[in-house]
């Protein structure tokens, strides 16, 4: 396929009240073999599915899957744009891919404008792990440009992504951007049973993330929740959005890796990019072994006692939570439970 001939192009349609998923889309990509594949979604429904509203697996073992998802002019692996993914019994969106060996995946997602809401578990859910000798590189898009993007009320996260890289990797890497086009309303990821953004980092793989201008509230554990483990990297740009009644607004963890996360005030007075937090339990915590979190311009390390009450904030959070389902396919919930009710940890 090409980027402007795809694959599979879908406009109106309906896959709604299936017994199990609305789409799916499966790869099993080996013995070197190459796979380019397009797949666009425009004013469609997924909605009211057994499992999930959409679904798209790449297993790659000795093989590569590439829509040049770091190239300046992006064509993407899929692309939902004025659409709608919701009530469906699992996940809105399940993106799950694995390199299993001397492999190459090279993904863009493009989601702009539609409605990941009202799922039983994530609204948008993406779980990236990277195998021997192999290269992985993604890129996540939640664009909002006319009509806003939202991921609300689901049981979950709104949105999670997760990469995990591998001791023998190549190099996993993945960039997450959540925005809004000036004067486009904003993204919504509020209402959720978990947090409204999550983005984890593991083993070794890097990610940056960039959220801008969007609302975050009303969530069961955190707003914005990042999490970092085992020698991955993780830079993170907080800027412009609206934070608000969550127990914790910005969440940030890390456990033997290096994580930095930038909540930005008003600090450059001719370039304001201040967050609006209100009605939160805690603006900012950080949790866990440490990571820096800057406040503002000064890039400085926050500290002090919201720091080290992280911890007591997440557990607090975590038990105001009613168990009416099972969080599903988070990998690194284990490593935060064990690190939470541990007495030789330090902070």
């Amino acid at each position: 396929g090409r980027p402007n001939a795809p694959t599979l192009l879908m406009v109106g349609s309906s896959f709604d009240h299936n017994g199990y998923d609305g789409l799916q889309i499966k790869n099993y990509v080996s013995q070197f073999s190459y796979l380019q594949q397009f797949a666009y979604a425009f004013g469609s429904s997924f909605d009211h599915n057994g499992n999930d509203g959409v679904q798209l697996s790449n297993v790659l073992d000795y093989g590569i899957v590439n829509t040049a998802a770091l190239s300046t002019v992006t064509p993407y692996q899929l692309g939902i744009v004025y659409s709608d993914v919701s009530h469906n019994g699992a996940d809105g969106l399940d993106i799950e891919n694995t390199t299993i060996a001397e492999s190459a995946l090279i993904q863009g997602v493009y989601l702009s404008d539609s409605h990941f809401d009202d799922n039983h578990d994530y609204g948008i859910i993406s779980n990236s792990t990277n195998g021997n000798g192999s290269l992985l590189l993604q890129r996540t898009v939640l664009y909002s440009y006319l009509t806003g993007m939202s991921a609300d009320g689901n049981g979950a996260d709104g949105v999670q992504v997760a990469i995990t890289g591998g001791s023998q990797a190549i190099y996993a890497a993945s960039a997450v951007y959540v925005y809004s086009a000036n004067g486009a309303p904003a993204g919504d990821f509020s209402n959720n049973g978990a947090s409204g953004i999550s983005i984890l980092a593991a083993n070794g793989a890097h990610n940056n993330s960039y959220i801008y201008n969007a609302n975050v509230d009303h969530n069961a554990i955190a707003g914005i929740s990042l999490s970092s483990f085992d020698y991955a990297e993780q830079f993170a740009y907080i800027g412009l959005n609206t934070i608000s009644n969550n127990p914790v607004g910005v969440l940030a963890y890390e456990s033997n890796a290096l994580q930095i996360v930038s909540v930005y005030n008003n600090y450059y007075t001719h370039a304001p990019m201040g967050n609006v937090f209100s009605g939160n339990s805690t603006d900012v915590a950080a949790s866990g072994a440490g990571g820096e979190i800057g406040r503002g311009g000064d890039g400085g390390n926050m500290g002090g006692p919201e720091a080290a009450d992280g911890d007591a904030l997440l557990r607090r959070a975590q038990n105001a939570v009613a168990p009416t389902h099972k969080l599903r396919r988070n990998p690194f919930r284990p490593a935060i439970d064990h690190d939470l009710n541990s007495d030789s940890r330090c902070t």
